[in-house]
């Protein structure tokens, strides 16, 4: 039998571990009508405290310019996994929300605090690529423009680079580009112009777009 059934219970001689602390068992056997009761035998089991292991799966690469999620699972306590960036110049880490700050390694911390049952978690860290953001540029259809109108300007939206947006005219017999976005026509016809916003620390070129 036990005396401490909120650590441990006995069935027979199977002993259940119902908490981490101290076990007391007691032994008793009685006696008959030639032999006494035996004395009473306890003995004293330390119950340890369960550990607890972190699962941390690798996300891989992310890129810079958007937010990304992470998961862990922890051990039995039911605590949270809780997570931090060991480096906030590189990303930061609010909840399970990581904003990367810098193209570079950001390194996740995840931690799972312990009970009285069960022990503090070894933290686990995660390596994780934050590789160039994903270029973009806004140039739409033109429409129609007139020869005699003359110079006309290209209408387009910059992607978050910083760099330049360049312009390329790809049909110079028809019409060439003056300046950054300028465009004189030269003679009437199909005027092509290819556009790219060039990449910079952060991000990659965008795709090239055709007009």
């Amino acid at each position: 039998s036990t005396t401490t059934p909120a650590t441990c219970g006995v069935s027979g001689s199977n002993l259940t571990l119902a908490g981490a602390g101290p076990c007391v068992i007691r032994a008793d056997q009685a006696g008959n009508a030639n032999y006494n009761a035996a004395p009473q035998i306890t003995r004293n089991v330390t119950i340890a405290k369960a550990a607890q292991t972190i699962i941390f799966p690798d996300p891989g690469p992310k890129p810079y310019g958007a937010t990304f999620q992470i998961a862990a699972t922890g051990g039995g306590s039911g605590n949270p996994v809780v997570f931090s960036s060991t480096n906030n110049a590189r990303c930061t880490v609010s909840g399970t929300t990581v904003t990367p700050v810098a193209v570079n390694t950001c390194t996740i911390r995840a931690q799972q605090a312990g009970n009285a049952n069960y022990e503090t978690a070894t933290q686990v860290l995660r390596d994780i690529t934050i590789t160039l953001g994903n270029g973009s540029l806004g140039f739409p259809a033109q429409g129609t423009k007139s020869l005699a109108a003359g110079v006309f300007a290209l209408q387009f939206t910059p992607g978050p680079s910083t760099a330049q947006v360049t312009f390329v005219s790809l049909t110079p017999g028809v019409c060439t580009m003056a300046g950054a976005s300028s465009v004189p026509p030269l003679t009437t016809g199909s005027c092509t112009i290819s556009g790219t916003h060039e990449a910079d620390s952060f991000y990659e070129a965008s795709p090239t777009i055709d007009q």
